[in-house]
């Protein structure tokens, strides 16, 4: 489930069980409790230089904490529990934090006992909004305590709107509540010991940035949403977190080209190979997710396709993904795996820039990017009126390398180069669009020999609407390449 919350110094703050922070609602006063939690991490505790948690509360279980990148007064995590009273975590969990110790052992370091009243916030359907939560925390570490300290924290009702962090806050300060707090409970009572985001970003201004400042932010960028979304290739139902790290996995990948001239060649050499094996693997689970998709979204176009047909047409496509996630997850539980987030970590913390990477970005990137402008430019030149299926899919290929290193690029540029990039990615979409409706309807002719009749005759109209919007597409690429092609979308290069 997805945590919504907003953490406060208590400052001067008076808490009192008739308390407010929203008008108009329903307000119970909670009684008060007492909670004793287990936080595990590495001895370098990179799981909370994450900003990730790992806890245990007798009663209650495992629960992994996972933050999210969207911007929010307060902060967004995922809350993932697992249902076991183990003196030691579970494999599900170990599983789920493998991206942040990348292999190293996990042991308990700290105990933390909260003293919590709390105060509910209902509008008059009984929904809840909110909860304040007043706590008194004091952590111990070898039997001693080792700090203490006030925090207050307001979580979000499931369908509560973002707003109400905003207010709360507001009113809270007005009152005399502190700053608001983004660090878990664990990162204070740890204190200096668990300082520092997971790699240093580099602090550069725009026009005074080295190339070798910004191939370390864009780098940086790419291996946090890495790995910040290998976590959701264990749940299932985190069908996004797939093309979130296979379009990490890419975008690494096209800078470490797009930066050549200014990276160590083996390194790159050896970093983009381990990237590409880690893809493929990931591939084909990526591929059914979309086939499957998409004929669901189709089927609903054609009236007369009853749902029997489609389960039985769907069958086949969902053994096939069975068989492609035991072999994603049997990927993320190899040593191979915990290498390559190894070298992901020093790629962000120290890229191998040669030193004329030293030099200035505004002047040295702009023409690394207009190298795969040139390749797509030339390829589109030569692909003719009516170009076979395969040059459209070289064509994207293309397309992407160019938007890529645009938006990588955007970091010094600023936002010409990302115009630039946001118009290529209508180029690479719709190529991409056309690829799948391609690829779905040879998976239907492919499959249809195997159906029965009347699954065999739905398959066959399923394919038709592939091939119908297959041509679409196939005419509609040529208007997006007008629109990117723009001299004036590349004064910056």
């Amino acid at each position: 489930m997805r945590e919504r919350e907003v953490k406060l110094e208590v400052g001067s703050f008076a808490y009192s069980p008739r308390y407010s922070i929203l008008d108009d609602t329903v307000v119970t006063a909670l009684p008060q409790r007492e909670i004793v939690t287990e936080y595990w991490d590495t001895d370098d505790h990179r799981l909370v230089r994450w900003g990730c948690t790992l806890r245990f509360r007798p009663g209650e279980g495992w629960k992994i904490k996972i933050p999210k990148d969207r911007k929010l007064v307060g902060l967004e995590r995922d809350e993932i529990r697992i249902a076991s009273e183990s003196n030691s975590p579970p494999t599900d969990a170990l599983d789920l934090i493998r991206a942040f110790t990348r292999g190293a052992p996990v042991k308990r370091v700290a105990r933390l006992r909260t003293l919590r009243e709390g105060l509910r916030f209902a509008d008059s359907r009984g929904a809840v909004l909110a909860e304040l939560d007043y706590d008194t925390v004091e952590a111990r570490q070898n039997g001693s305590v080792t700090a203490s300290f006030g925090e207050i924290e307001v979580e979000l009702g499931p369908e509560a709107p973002d707003s109400i962090l905003e207010t709360a806050v507001r009113r809270l300060q007005a009152d005399g509540a502190g700053d608001v707090v983004k660090v878990p409970k664990l990162a204070r009572a740890l204190g200096r010991a668990s300082n520092g985001n997971p790699f240093p970003a580099a602090a550069c201004s725009r026009k005074k940035a080295t190339a070798g400042s910004v191939i370390k932010d864009s780098i940086g960028a790419a291996v946090r949403r890495f790995v910040m979304n290998l976590p959701g290739l264990y749940l299932d139902e985190d069908i996004e977190a797939v093309h979130q790290v296979r379009v990490a996995a890419r975008r690494l990948r096209s800078n470490l080209r797009t930066f050549q001239p200014l990276l160590d060649p083996g390194w790159r050499r050896m970093l983009r190979s381990e990237l590409r094996a880690f893809a493929i693997r990931l591939g084909p689970l990526r591929d059914a997710d979309v086939l499957r998709e998409r004929l669901r979204r189709d089927a609903a176009l054609i009236p007369e396709l009853d749902g029997n047909s489609l389960n039985v047409i769907l069958a086949d496509l969902e053994r096939e993904r069975g068989r492609a996630r035991d072999g994603m997850i049997e990927a993320l539980r190899d040593e191979r795996t915990n290498r390559l987030l190894d070298l992901l970590d020093d790629a962000a913390r120290n890229p191998k820039t040669l030193p004329e990477a030293d030099g200035p970005a505004r002047k040295l990137l702009p023409k690394l990017a207009a190298k795969p402008w040139r390749r797509l430019r030339r390829a589109t030149r030569a692909a003719g009126r009516n170009p076979p299926d395969e040059v459209l899919h070289d064509i994207r290929l293309k397309a992407k390398q160019t938007r890529y290193a645009a938006d990588a690029v955007a970091l010094a540029v600023g936002r010409p180069a990302a115009a630039f990039a946001k118009t290529v990615s209508q180029v690479q979409e719709t190529l991409g669009d056309h690829r799948d409706a391609l690829n779905a309807a040879e998976w239907l002719k492919s499959r249809s020999a195997a159906l029965d009749p009347q699954a065999a005759f739905a398959a066959g109209q399923l394919a038709g609407l592939q091939l119908a919007a297959a041509a679409t597409l196939r005419s509609e690429w040529r208007s997006a390449w007008k629109r990117a092609s723009s001299p004036k979308l590349r004064r910056w290069m």
